[in-house]
């Protein structure tokens, strides 16, 4: 990535390396470890009517505490030969609690993307991943990423059907393309989340070199937990994790995901889940409706816009991440990045 620098009120004049009318725009949360346990619950009563927040707000809170805190031109800087804006808490100029133990620390991200995995999206995976890493590296002023754990939204718990067959085809075709971060001390763990034991057994059979190190999988329901998974991951050094995020998808636009696959944001508060995806949407619709008014997008809106205001935003990835400090399980770092597309 190249150098950043402060962003103007507007885009600089020469913008030949970029194309202002479509930019990346990377929204930072505050460290989670500062604002304290009852953050989300004081979000919820105080800032939104709480029948309209999804269930798993912790995202869509800090978020908006970001952006609420107000514009600071010290944190809001301007790549302008990739045309990303990146906007960070007001709060994060304050020691993040690292900078004394960046040997010591293990960073653990979690990469949620919004769109399906397929053959003709391998590259851009692969950027995204590699924007990823970057963007966190350089947050938290550390070198490698000791376990990336990456979230698709097309993860279905069968095998035996064509959409898992192109996924799984992709997805070979993508661990091999970041086989690299290994090699590269980018990555010491590259796991995977809410993968079957079918589907890691036929993995390995496929591409028995590019099994993950790590299966991060939902336990919510701890009677669920299936013993040949846990026999399988035990038999090959899989490391087996636990969460209990009941989302794995995001979306501004509910009209372009399969509507049945996805259901729309307005449907975020219910309890209805498919067997076979995770579908309650991370950011509501009504985060991108506020979002689109931003007094931001006057900051970065093209000079040709009229408006000043984005025609859509659309989420590419979200991170969520904890430091911690080796061998002493204290969390030093705790938070979000979200990148999204906006287009004037």
């Amino acid at each position: 990535m190249a150098q950043v620098q402060l962003c103007p009120s507007l885009f600089p004049d020469d913008t030949s390396a970029c194309n202002p009318n479509n930019c990346n725009l990377v929204i930072y949360s505050d460290n989670l470890m500062h604002t304290g346990p009852d953050f989300v619950d004081s979000f919820n009563d105080t800032r939104v009517n709480t029948h309209t927040l999804p269930p798993h707000s912790e995202l869509e809170a800090a978020l908006t505490e970001t952006l609420d805190l107000g514009l600071d031109f010290e944190n809001i800087v301007l790549d302008p030969t990739s045309c990303q804006i990146q906007i960070k808490d007001l709060r994060d100029n304050r020691d993040l609690g690292t900078f004394d133990f960046i040997d010591d620390l293990q960073v653990t991200a979690k990469l949620f993307f919004n769109e399906y995995l397929d053959f003709a999206s391998v590259e851009r995976f692969e950027k995204y991943i590699l924007d990823a890493i970057s963007l966190i590296t350089q947050h938290l002023k550390v070198g490698t990423v000791h376990r990336l754990i990456l979230s698709f939204p097309n993860i279905t718990s069968s095998v035996s059907n064509q959409s898992y067959d192109l996924f799984q085809a992709a997805f070979i075709k993508l661990l091999a393309k970041i086989e690299k971060l290994h090699s590269n001390k980018l990555v010491e763990n590259l796991g995977v989340a809410d993968f079957s034991f079918e589907q890691l057994r036929a993995l390995q059979l496929l591409a028995p070199k590019l099994l993950p190190n790590i299966n991060q999988i939902n336990v919510s329901n701890a009677q669920s937990i299936d013993t040949a998974l846990v026999d399988f991951c035990s038999s090959n050094s899989i490391e087996l994790l636990a969460h209990k995020d009941s989302y794995t998808t995001i979306t501004s636009n509910p009209s372009k995901p399969d509507p049945s696959k996805l259901r729309d944001c307005s449907q975020a508060g219910s309890d209805t889940q498919s067997s076979s995806f995770n579908e309650i949407p991370l950011l509501s619709s009504q985060f991108f409706t506020n979002l689109k008014k931003s007094n931001y997008f006057k900051l970065i809106a093209p000079k040709t816009s009229n408006t000043m205001l984005p025609i859509s935003i659309t989420p590419s990835f979200v991170i969520k991440y904890t430091a911690i400090i080796k061998n002493r399980s204290i969390i030093r770092s705790k938070g979000y990045i979200s990148s999204l597309q906006s287009q004037f």
